[in-house]
């Protein structure tokens, strides 16, 4: 967070607010491994250390089965290579009915602070628990990450 002194002026110069959004750009089927989400990455360069960064993330989940029971997608956020400890968590549900096609918004939002000046590279990640390979997908266009990146000097 800037530290302003007593009596500072506050002027655009000194602000630097940047938003930057990036969507997935081919189906995403997890698998057991965490995987990158194709699309979903975003570097930028920040001009000092300790820039606040919030992050938030949609996945745009579906279930691809017949079978009630089809795991549960998990997405991460990585920052510099660091898993963010909140995650994503989208599950179609196991009722004793098909849930083929049911569809969902997995979302998330993280504050993050980048602790040096320099290039940053943030990206969404994605795996599946439990369920069957292919039984769901991350869709394409409608899976976003947005940025809102305050590089005040």
């Amino acid at each position: 967070m800037v530290q302003w002194a007593a009596g500072e002026r506050i002027t655009a110069s000194k602000l630097s607010t940047t938003r930057i959004s990036a969507a997935c750009d081919a189906g995403f089927t997890p698998g057991t491994s965490v995987a990158d989400i194709s699309g979903m990455t975003i570097t930028f360069t920040t001009t000092r250390a300790n820039v606040v960064v919030h992050a938030i993330a949609v996945l745009d989940a579906e279930a691809l089965t017949t079978t009630p029971s089809t795991g549960t997608l998990v997405g991460e956020l990585l920052v510099d290579g660091s898993a963010q400890s909140a995650q994503i968590l989208w599950n179609a549900g196991v009722a004793a009915a098909s849930n083929d096609d049911a569809r969902g918004p997995g979302v998330q939002s993280w504050l993050v602070t980048l602790a040096s000046a320099g290039s940053h590279t943030l990206k969404m990640r994605g795996s599946r628990v439990g369920g069957t390979a292919s039984h769901m997908r991350v869709n394409a266009i409608h899976s976003t990450l947005t940025l809102t990146v305050e590089d005040s000097v």
